[in-house]
C-alpha cells in the first residue's frame, strides 16, 4: 500500500500532491492578559482561631 499514515485533514502522510506541512503547525493564540496577583487575603483566608495550628483540611468552615 502506497498511503500508510493518514492526516488529519483526510489526505496521505506520502502524497506527492500535497505540499509538506510542518510536523507541528504552531497555533495563532490571541494574547493572553496577563493575570493579577491575587491578594494575600485571596490566597490565604484570615483563621477564625488566629493562634489555631495548620489544620489538615484546608476548606473547612
Amino acid at each position: 500500500r502506497t498511503r500508510l499514515l493518514a492526516l488529519p485533514g483526510g489526505r496521505a502522510a506520502n502524497d506527492p500532491d500535497q505540499p509538506k506541512r510542518p510536523e507541528r503547525p504552531v497555533p495563532v493564540k490571541e494574547p493572553v492578559k496577563p493575570r493579577p496577583a491575587p491578594k494575600p487575603s485571596e490566597v490565604f483566608p484570615p483563621r477564625r482561631k488566629p493562634a489555631a495550628p495548620p489544620a489538615q483540611h484546608s476548606m473547612t468552615g
